[in-house]
């Protein structure tokens, strides 16, 4: 696991040691803001230069992306990964340099249609071989046939198990729903990306009813009123992002950017799940219809030493107010 996290140091280094001229980029795009949930996967995997914009100013976070792109993604991963630097460059077609990277490299056995958009399942079965196996290693227990969309007969079951079962996919919604047939957005492709590389962004997922070892799905193990305080992003009393929760479950969402005030950027109340002993929704008074979900695990029941919620079943937050 640790290899993982050295080998973004290292290209930032590479990227900063010579000074200004290769300097690490800072992110500047227009359409990615720090309200926006994917904002720290983008900036991490553009700065750690593994994923581009689609010019200096647009990174386009909900187009989709290609089987070329993601192929290229994959080589690239892989090279820095083994050998501490990326240096492959686009061929004729472009793509075709890390096409045959990654055959020469175990990281695919078959062609893609390559120009047309990547699905969810095809995405991840080039992805879960771009690391090797002792790289993802399971944090989450998932049973087989526990994801509603994904048999064991799917033929990217293996696949997409492995990277649930690695903390890199959380699912969609609090069931754990991976959508295999609809495409990848580039946004979601950034934090797996992110995650894959760098293990301290990696995710505990409980599905099957959301509870983990000793627990029971008829005994709801976190209350309303056990959510009151101020939970921090990735617990850093500093993040650009922070949750108020009164004991009667009424939420502020906070954010703070360059030196300004927090500003409360949503707000609402909170609901509990039915059958989901540690999860919740958390209605905007802004719109009723959205609708965030997110789910709590204290900390008697993890590793990070405070209770730990996951907003979105994707962002940290952590009690520590």
């Amino acid at each position: 696991m640790k290899k993982i996290t050295s080998v973004l140091l290292t290209l930032a280094l590479a990227m900063s040691i010579a000074g200004t001229a290769l300097a690490a980029p800072r992110m500047n795009f227009w359409d990615v803001s720090y309200d926006d949930w994917y904002y720290t996967d983008v900036a991490t995997a553009f700065e750690s230069g593994l994923i581009n914009g689609k010019d200096a100013n647009h990174f386009a976070p909900n187009a989709n992306l290609t089987y070329a792109e993601a192929v290229k993604l994959a080589a690239c991963m892989n090279q820095l990964f083994h050998e501490g630097y990326v240096n492959l460059e686009n061929g004729s077609p472009w793509y075709q340099t890390y096409v045959d990277y990654a055959y020469d490299h175990g990281i695919i056995w078959k062609d893609y249609p390559w120009t047309q958009n990547a699905t969810r399942a095809g995405y991840v079965e080039i992805f879960a071989h771009a690391l090797p196996a002792y790289a993802l290693d399971a944090m989450n227990d998932i049973p087989d046939g526990v994801i509603p969309d994904v048999s064991m007969n799917h033929p990217q079951a293996e696949e997409i198990y492995m990277l649930y079962r690695a903390g890199v996919l959380t699912g969609s919604d609090s069931a754990g729903t991976f959508n295999p047939g609809a495409s990848i957005r580039r946004c979601e492709v950034a934090a797996i990306v992110t995650r894959m590389m760098d293990s301290a962004f990696r995710r505990e997922v409980y599905l099957g009813g959301g509870t983990p070892s000793g627990t029971s799905a008829d005994y709801r193990w976190v209350d309303i009123s056990d959510l009151a305080g101020i939970w921090y992003m990735d617990g850093d009393y500093s993040a650009d992002s922070y949750i108020y929760i009164t004991w009667d479950g009424e939420w502020t969402f906070y954010q703070r950017a360059y030196g300004r005030e927090p500003w409360e950027a949503d707000s609402g109340y909170i609901v509990t799940v039915e059958g989901d002993p540690n999860g919740f929704t958390a209605v905007s008074v802004n719109d009723e219809e959205w609708e965030y979900y997110f789910s709590v695990i204290p900390k008697e029941a993890n590793e990070a030493g405070y209770d730990v919620l996951w907003w979105n079943s994707d962002i940290a937050f952590m009690l520590m107010e």
